[in-house]
């Protein structure tokens, strides 16, 4: 068995150095090592991407739309918190008066009408 060890030990070395001895010939030549710094840089950079956009989402704080602070008004208003006068104001300071949306239903009667004059004009 000693001799067995030995032999596996004698072709591990060998391995160790043909692979030494390839890289060495692949290091001489000039394309290869230019490929291997492209690949080198590649990683770098991307890695570098990955962590940026990590940093970057952890960063983040979602969010929290105009409908969410009007439904938390709301249910402070009927739970009692809050005074309509109270409610009032924050839904004025949320959302102005001038950038208030029309309401769905309008948008879409005004867009039925726009559609049946269209077709009345052909």
């Amino acid at each position: 068995m000693p001799h067995l060890e030995s032999l596996s030990k004698f072709a591990e070395l060998s391995m160790l150095e043909s692979l030494r001895e390839t890289w060495a010939k692949v290091q001489e030549i000039r394309e290869a090592r230019m490929v291997i710094w492209f690949s080198v840089l590649a990683v770098v950079i991307l890695v570098g991407v990955y962590i940026m956009k990590a940093i970057r989402n952890a960063m983040l704080v979602p969010e929290i739309s105009k409908t969410d602070h009007m439904a938390v008004f709301r249910e402070l208003r009927d739970q009692g918190k809050l005074d309509d006068s109270e409610y009032q104001k924050l839904k004025q300071a949320v959302i102005p008066v001038g950038k208030r949306p029309e309401p769905v239903e309008f948008q879409e009667l005004d867009r039925n009408k726009d559609n049946a004059e269209a077709t009345r004009d052909d």
